[in-house]
C-alpha cells in the first residue's frame, strides 16, 4: 500500500453551507475575570467581532474567546465560544505557512495544526468543532460542527491510491461519520449527495481513465462500500433509496475496474 500523507484543510465554498443565520443568536460576548478586586466571580464584556486578530491565533478576538475557554470550562456558553473560534479559525488560519509568524504558534499545538512538510504549511485540524461535537453532542451547534468536520482534505498526497481520493479527498470517511451520527440532521441530503458522489465519481473517473497508473485496491473501496451500506441501512427511507442505488452503481463500476487493475 502507497504511503498515504494527508492533512486536514478547507472546505470548498460549494460545501461550506452551515445555516448561520438559522441559528438563534447569541451575544457576541467572552468572560473575563474582574482582576481589579478579590472578586473572582466572572463578568462579561461586550467585544467587537471586527477586533483584528493581532497576534496571529492567540491575539485580539481570537485570544478572548481562547481565554474564555481556558479559564471558564464549565461556563454555558462554552459551546458558542467553540463553534465562533473555529469558525474564525477557518476564515484566518485555516493554513499557515510554515514561514509565517503564526508558525510558531501552530507548531505548539499539534492538537489544532498539523504539519504537511510536502506543501510547508501547517492546516487547521478543525479542532474547535471537534471538541464541540465530544463534549456536546446534543447541543443544537453539534450537528453543525459535526459537518464542518465533513470538510475534504487538503494537503499532501494520495500518490495515486483509489481509495485515499474516496475517503479523504472526496471525504467519504468524514460523512459517513457524520451520517452515522446525525441521520435526522438537515445536512443529511447533502452529506449523502456528497457521499454518494465520493464514490460514483471517483470510479467514474478511473473508467475514464483505466489506461492510468494508479493504485485502485478493489477490496479497500469495497470495505468502504459495506461501511456505507450499514450506514444507509438506519437512514430515513427518503435518503436510503438513493444511497442504495449509488452503491450498486459503484459496484458494478468497481466490478468493470478490478480486471484491468489485477
Amino acid at each position: 500500500m502507497k504511503r498515504i500523507a494527508l492533512v486536514c484543510g478547507i472546505l470548498s465554498a460549494a460545501c461550506m453551507t452551515a445555516r448561520d443565520s438559522s441559528r438563534p443568536s447569541s451575544s457576541d460576548t467572552v468572560a473575563v475575570s474582574n482582576s481589579q478586586t478579590s472578586d473572582t466571580s466572572a463578568r462579561t464584556v461586550t467585544t467587537r467581532t471586527s477586533m483584528p486578530d493581532s497576534g496571529g491565533p492567540a491575539g485580539g478576538r481570537l485570544g478572548a474567546l481562547r481565554d474564555s475557554l481556558a479559564q471558564f470550562p464549565n461556563d454555558p456558553r462554552v459551546p458558542s465560544w467553540l463553534w465562533k473560534t473555529g469558525m474564525r479559525m477557518l476564515e484566518r488560519f485555516a493554513v499557515v505557512d510554515g514561514s509565517s509568524p503564526a508558525a510558531a504558534f501552530a507548531q505548539q499545538h499539534p492538537e489544532e495544526f498539523v504539519l504537511s512538510e510536502s506543501d510547508g504549511a501547517f492546516f487547521y485540524t478543525h479542532y474547535h468543532f471537534r471538541e464541540l461535537v465530544r463534549r456536546f453532542p446534543k447541543h443544537e451547534l453539534a450537528d453543525d460542527a459535526a459537518y464542518r468536520l465533513t470538510d475534504p482534505v487538503v494537503g499532501g498526497e494520495c500518490e495515486g491510491y483509489v481509495p485515499c481520493y474516496i475517503e479523504y479527498r472526496m471525504a467519504f470517511t468524514a460523512l459517513n461519520a457524520f451520517l452515522a451520527q446525525f441521520p435526522t440532521s438537515e445536512y443529511a441530503g447533502e452529506a449523502v449527495r456528497r457521499a454518494d458522489s465520493a464514490f460514483t465519481s471517483v470510479l467514474a473517473d478511473e473508467l475514464a481513465n483505466a489506461d492510468r497508473s494508479e493504485t485502485l485496491d478493489a477490496q479497500a473501496v469495497d470495505s468502504l462500500l459495506n461501511a456505507y451500506s450499514s450506514t444507509v441501512a438506519a437512514l430515513p427511507d427518503s435518503l436510503s433509496a438513493r444511497s442504495r442505488a449509488a452503491i450498486d452503481s459503484a459496484r458494478r463500476m468497481l466490478n468493470r475496474l478490478a480486471p484491468a487493475h489485477r
